[in-house]
C-alpha cells in the first residue's frame, strides 16, 4: 500500500458535508484570528518577523487540526535550520503551505504568485510579513523582487521555498519543474534542499474548497542539492534535472507518459521567476 493511501481516512458523503461547513467557519475565523496577533507580531521586529512567524506556525498547526489533518515528518534531520537553502517541493493542494509549515524546523519564506493577494487574511499576511509575491505580468518587477529575496537571504538566514512546477498539480502527479526557479539558489550561492509532499492531494484535490476527509500528511526531506560551479540556463536546468529526480525518488508519483525518468525539464522559462510561483 501506498504511502498516500495509508495516511488517510476516509468519511462517507455526509460526513464530507458536514466537516466543509465546519470547517470553513472555523477556518475563517482562526485564520482572522491569527491574522490579527500575527500583524501584531511583526511591531517588535518588522523586517525579521521572527516573532511574528510562531505566529504563523500555530496558525498552520489549528488550521491543520480543524479537520483532523496531522503531519509525519521524515528525514527531519537533513533540514539545518541555521543553514537556508532553498526548498522546492511538489505542489498538489492548499493544504500544502501549512504542511510544510508544521514540518519543517527552519524559517520560511514563500514565493508565491501577486494573485494571492485576493484570498482574505492569507494573502494580506504573506505581503505585510515580507513573503515574496511575485507580479508575472511584470519580469522587471518580478527579478527587483528576487534580488531583494536573495539580500534577505543572506541578512535573515530565510530558507526561501518555491515550488517548480509553477502551479498545483490536477492529479496529484510532478509536473515539468521551470529551471528559472532554481535562479535564487545559484545567485545566493545555497544549496537546494528537495521536500516531497504526499497526501494532500487525496485529502484536498485542486479544484475543492474544503478537506475530503481526516488523516497524516507525509513530508519527506531529501538530501540537499549543491550549486556550487553551476552558472547561468545550464545550471539552473542541472538543478531542475536533480531536483526532479530526487523528488520522484522521495515518492512524489511521475506524470503520466513522462517514462521512468519523469518529466522533462529541458524547456527554460521565458524570464526567472515567471512561471516559478506556486499558486499557494
Amino acid at each position: 500500500m501506498s504511502a498516500q493511501a495509508s495516511s488517510v481516512r476516509p468519511a462517507g458523503p455526509f460526513l464530507q458535508r458536514i466537516r466543509a461547513i465546519c470547517f470553513g467557519w472555523y477556518s475563517f475565523f482562526w485564520t482572522g484570528f491569527c491574522f490579527v496577533f500575527g500583524c501584531l507580531a511583526l511591531l517588535p521586529a518588522p523586517r525579521s518577523g521572527r516573532l511574528s512567524y510562531r505566529v504563523f506556525k500555530i496558525w498552520a498547526r489549528g488550521f491543520l487540526a480543524g479537520f483532523g489533518g496531522g503531519v509525519r515528518v521524515e528525514h527531519a534531520d537533513r533540514v539545518d535550520r541555521k543553514v537556508p537553502r532553498l526548498i522546492v517541493a511538489n505542489h498538489t493542494s492548499w493544504l500544502d503551505p501549512p504542511a510544510l509549515i508544521v514540518a519543517l524546523p527552519t524559517e520560511l519564506r514563500f514565493i508565491l504568485k501577486r494573485e494571492l493577494l485576493t484570498v482574505p487574511f492569507v494573502g494580506w499576511y504573506t505581503h505585510v510579513a515580507g513573503h515574496y509575491l511575485l507580479d508575472r505580468e511584470d519580469p522587471r518587477a518580478a527579478k527587483r523582487l528576487m534580488q531583494k529575496a536573495v539580500d534577505n537571504i543572506h541578512r535573515f538566514a530565510y530558507s526561501p521555498i518555491i515550488y517548480p512546477e509553477g502551479t498545483r498539480s490536477d492529479d496529484g502527479k510532478l509536473a515539468e519543474l521551470k529551471p528559472g526557479a532554481f535562479q535564487m539558489a545559484i545567485d545566493a550561492g545555497i544549496e537546494v534542499q528537495p521536500v516531497a509532499i504526499l497526501g494532500s492531494s487525496s485529502m484536498m484535490p485542486r479544484g475543492t474548497n474544503s478537506p475530503r476527509h481526516a488523516g497524516d500528511m507525509i513530508i519527506r526531506v531529501g538530501e540537499p542539492i549543491s550549486t556550487e560551479g553551476l552558472k547561468g540556463g545550464r545550471g539552473r536546468r542541472a538543478l531542475a534535472d536533480k531536483a526532479t529526480e530526487a523528488l520522484l525518488a522521495l515518492g512524489v508519483p511521475p506524470s503520466t507518459g513522462s517514462g521512468p525518468d519523469g518529466p522533462s525539464t529541458n524547456s527554460e522559462p521565458p524570464a526567472p521567476g515567471d512561471d516559478a510561483a506556486g499558486s499557494a
